[in-house]
């Protein structure tokens, strides 16, 4: 894949969604065009029960996952997700929605996209029709070295959450981006 990919990363719970926001508001105030999804996690009694995609575009959203069964819905780890959410996903990250200067939010990819599953066939299809597309992904610490492996990502800038401010990112990113053309 051509490597215009920033990755946000961090441990579990350390604020990357908020931050991805934040971002995503930035980038917008300098007038980037931002697709994809934001996934919101939601508090149960200890931990996070369930998580929302919520389309950048629109005020779209649905329950990606969450920790009761459902019929029809796959065990992933502690969650279960809903496969109509795994299609809405698909559908925001479609390239016949995309433009080249979009920039792709998707937040995140886990242990599901590195089994085969979730956005990955979104992700090799961007990859594979426009294959200088700017995306910024999400993805957990502990995963960071085997997805940039298994999307054979050269030169990913990686943006960690706990150790940059806001600004001092935005920079970075529209750096990488203008350096790789």
């Amino acid at each position: 894949m051509q490597n215009k990919v920033v990755i946000l990363t961090g441990d579990t719970g350390s604020g990357k969604t908020q931050f991805l926001k934040l971002l995503v508001e930035e980038l917008l105030h300098k007038g980037f065009r931002v697709k994809g999804f934001v996934a919101e996690g939601f508090p149960g009694k200890s931990l996070r029960e369930r998580y929302e995609l919520s389309d950048l575009n629109s005020d779209e959203r649905m329950v990606f996952c969450r920790t009761e069964p459902a019929d029809g819905w796959e065990k992933a780890g502690r969650f279960y997700i809903d496969p109509a959410a795994v299609a809405f996903g698909e559908r925001l990250l479609h390239p016949d929605i995309l433009k080249p200067e979009d920039v792709v939010v998707i937040d995140e990819i886990g242990p599901f996209e590195l089994h085969q599953k979730g956005w990955l066939k979104a992700i090799r299809t961007i990859g594979k029709i426009r294959p200088g597309q700017r995306m910024i992904w999400v993805v957990r610490k502990q995963l960071l070295e085997e997805a940039i492996r298994h999307f054979d990502l050269s030169r990913p800038t990686i943006i960690e959450r706990e150790q940059i401010h806001i600004d001092d990112a935005i920079h970075r990113i529209e750096n990488f981006w203008n350096a790789v053309g």
